[in-house]
């Protein structure tokens, strides 16, 4: 039985990760807010908000977040 779940886990893992787009978060110190993160002030606040796949753009650059850790 816990074979089972662990298989079925993993399936809705895998199925979850497939279908959620990816994001950009930007970071700029101007007219942020790091609860509503558009653009969010500090990278911290962007790396909270992230998920694998997602984007954290600060400036002109782009951090790819490979996933959580």
């Amino acid at each position: 039985m816990r074979l089972y779940h662990v298989i079925m886990a993993l399936i809705m893992i895998l199925l979850l990760c497939n279908f959620l787009p990816a994001a950009i978060w930007n970071v700029s110190p101007t007219g942020c807010s790091d609860s509503a993160c558009n653009p969010c002030c500090t990278i911290q606040g962007a790396v909270l908000k992230s998920w694998a796949g997602d984007t954290i753009s600060i400036g002109r650059t782009g951090i790819q977040l490979d996933g959580p850790s």
